[in-house]
């Protein structure tokens, strides 16, 4: 088995912009105390980074010149190419999912930053008749209006600053749930360069071979 040279372990590959509500950024971005701050997601990688084999071992290890037996563990196996599939249908799943989210944070912010969205400024139309008169010559005459809806406008006003935090809530709880699925796809990343790191390092023991049976 060829040896394995060890990566710096990565961070997740979804990156949560810093909240200015002391949002630490990726990997510790903490919920704010208000949710006035959602951040804007990015994939910062698409493709699992390979594991590049490595030439040569490292030396093995000794004591004042004296090798030092390690110590045996009983076998295991692992599958890398089944982890590195496994982080890429993680990431084909992510990329979409942080898309439509970013598009739906933009849509957010819109509303948040309209006044007349949820109706504040509402009016409606109304056709009248005027009663016959002199000035119309003893005939009615119909007219158009467009007038304020005051019972939309005042629920408007009520519901605005209502659904505004729960729209920012949504929005932060579906990024919390995305790092941490970029932080998992990130870990499977780590566990398949620990494995890489500790074969690269590992010493087999000197055999010596029985001698042979008179």
């Amino acid at each position: 088995m060829p040896g394995y040279s060890s990566v710096t372990p990565l961070k997740s590959p979804i990156y949560v912009e810093k909240d200015l509500l002391g949002g630490s950024g990726s990997g510790g971005d903490t919920t704010p105390v208000s949710p006035a701050r959602d951040p804007r997601l990015d994939m910062l990688w698409t493709a699992p980074p390979p594991i590049v084999p490595t030439t040569g071992k490292p030396d093995a290890p000794t004591n004042g010149g004296t090798p030092i037996t390690p110590p045996t563990y009983g076998p295991f196996k692992i599958d890398l190419g089944g982890l590195t599939a496994c982080e890429q249908s993680m990431l084909n799943i992510s990329k979409p999912l942080v898309d439509e989210y970013n598009a739906l944070h933009v849509q957010v912010i819109s509303v948040l930053g309209s006044d007349t969205f949820w109706g504040q400024q509402a009016q409606y139309h109304q056709t009248y008749t005027l009663v016959p008169s002199a000035v119309s010559g003893g005939a009615p005459v119909t007219q158009d209006g467009v007038f304020d809806d005051k019972g939309v406008q005042d629920a408007a006003h009520k519901f605005a600053p209502v659904i505004g935090p729960e729209m920012t809530r949504a929005l932060r709880q579906f990024a919390d749930a995305m790092e941490a699925v970029g932080t998992y796809t990130g870990l499977l990343n780590m566990a398949g360069q620990a494995y890489a790191s500790a074969d690269f390092n590992s010493i087999l023991p000197t055999v010596t071979p029985p001698a042979p049976a008179a």
